[in-house]
């Protein structure tokens, strides 16, 4: 009964994890969803959130030495970031210009990484809209007019149409 049990247990993992040339890349999955600052900084909440029992951090000071201190060194190789350089991981790309961060916001459901909060903001944004990074990770581009709700909270999910 044993042997027929690791049998299927066998089989089981070979059909899910797949086998040959076909299995997915994870180090390239991982920096899909790191390819941006904005998407750096809005997975690395989520992880401060996941390790606080869903609390984000409270100020940029605590979450810059959570990033520095107490993350490994390959976790933030996978995030895709440079601990010498986190200044211009404060930075968008887009428009130049540092992230508004928001800070100290709860999580409904911390052992999730599926909750889309809105957390990280460009400044300014490009060509009328704002991208905003979503813990999950997601991110919107959110018209400049409405970017205010979002950096206050009354809007923090995904709008009905919003994209990967």
């Amino acid at each position: 009964m044993l042997k027929q049990t690791l049998t299927v247990v066998i089989l089981g993992l070979t059909a899910v994890t797949g086998c040959g040339p076909t299995r997915p890349n994870v180090a390239s999955m991982i920096a899909a969803v790191n390819d941006a600052n904005g998407k750096r900084l809005a997975n690395l909440y989520a992880i401060y959130q996941s390790r606080y029992l869903g609390n984000g951090p409270r100020d940029k000071a605590t979450f810059e030495k959570f990033i520095a201190q107490e993350m490994t060194r390959a976790e933030l190789d996978g995030t895709g970031v440079d601990q010498k350089s986190l200044d211009t991981l404060f930075m968008s790309e887009r428009d130049g210009q540092p992230f508004f961060i928001r800070y100290g916001v709860q999580s409904p459901d911390p052992s999730s990484t599926a909750v889309n909060l809105a957390v990280i903001f460009e400044s300014q944004g490009v060509n009328g809209n704002v991208a905003v990074y979503m813990t999950g990770p997601k991110m919107v581009a959110v018209p400049q007019a409405e970017v205010e709700d979002y950096r206050a909270g009354k809007r923090d999910r995904l709008p009905a149409a919003a994209g990967p």
